[in-house]
């Protein structure tokens, strides 16, 4: 039975004359994400999420402060994301659980607007655009969700 992980991620190599269990190829790899072997980033299932470190010492790992006893907390100042310049960055940074599930309606979208105090316009998709921003400024994300008809 041909090895469906060569098959996939290999194409140009002929028909393998092992299983997926057996596979060398796959076996060899380690997953970015995860750090276990067998697996690519691409089909890892583990769900990554992160937040900016507020200070230099969060990217110390805890033991080496316990053990050089680091108490210190120094600042990074980063540039606040906004909507023109970090869309792809905000997404990746803020965490799933900060999502606010708006449907995609106009009524709906200005109701929301007014709920939070943003100023509203006349065209949906500019307030959409400012609704982005407003979320990602407090570190949250905006999710704009079709309403089911049943």
């Amino acid at each position: 039975m041909p090895c469906a992980f060569c098959e996939k991620n290999i194409p140009s190599l002929p028909k393998a004359s092992h299983d997926y269990e057996t596979c060398p190829f796959r076996l060899s790899i380690t997953c970015l994400k995860c750090c276990l072997k067998g697996h690519l980033a691409s089909d890892c299932t583990i769900e990554m999420n992160w937040k900016r470190p507020t200070c230099i010492e969060d990217l110390i790992p805890e033991e080496d402060k316990k053990r050089w006893r680091i108490s210190t907390k120094t600042p990074i100042l980063h540039r606040p994301l906004c909507v023109s310049h970090d869309l792809a960055i905000a997404d990746k940074e803020i965490g799933k659980a900060d999502t606010h599930r708006i449907i995609d309606h106009d009524k709906k979208i200005r109701a929301f607007m007014k709920d939070n105090k943003i100023h509203s316009t006349h065209e949906k998709v500019e307030n959409q655009r400012k609704i982005i921003d407003w979320a990602i400024r407090r570190g949250e994300r905006i999710e704009f969700i079709k309403e089911i008809i049943a």
